[in-house]
């Protein structure tokens, strides 16, 4: 994972000098309280400090658990686990995206559909007004004594109301 061609470059490794890990959580660990880092792991600040030659470069994601092995009050070592999760982060970052896009197809459909719903609404209220407008024309019509002759499917709404 880290690019080491010979453990003997990883034994005795110094935790305390590792750039990718900040001062307050050095400070935790040396005052025995486990610690849990996620982050960006980055090759190029590895070789700057000249911790172990690796084959590796640019950037990967680990988790970082480090514990604190105790004796007798006393400090032994650590117990370090890592894992790297570059494609998990590299997932995770594709699913925000998904879900951003998402999200704005779902704004602007719905903008559609408000928009088509007022536009819906209009034409209700509108074909309301004409009914309203036949009805006065047909009294007028037949008030004149001329029966209104007419093939509308809406005639018999008309007539009800």
């Amino acid at each position: 994972m880290f690019g080491v061609s010979d453990k003997k470059h990883v034994l005795k490794f110094d935790l305390w000098a590792d750039p990718n890990i900040s001062g307050e959580k050095r400070e935790q660990l040396k005052s025995g309280q486990p610690i849990f880092i996620s982050g960006e792991f980055d090759f190029e600040r590895v070789k700057l400090s000249k911790l172990y030659p690796t084959s590796k470069s640019g950037k990967i994601y680990c988790d970082l658990y480090a514990i604190p092995l105790m004796h007798e009050k006393e400090m032994s070592g650590y117990l370090v686990q890592i894992l790297e999760v570059t494609e998990r982060k590299k997932v995770e970052a594709e699913l925000i995206q998904y879900r951003n896009h998402l999200e704005d197809l779902v704004e602007e459909r719905t903008e559609k559909l408000q928009k088509m719903v007022k536009l819906m609404a209009g034409r209700e209220v509108r074909m309301a007004e004409l009914k309203k407008v036949i009805k006065k024309l047909r009294k007028q019509l037949k008030g004149a004594s001329i029966e209104p002759i007419a093939n509308d499917p809406l005639l018999s709404e008309i007539n009800e109301q």
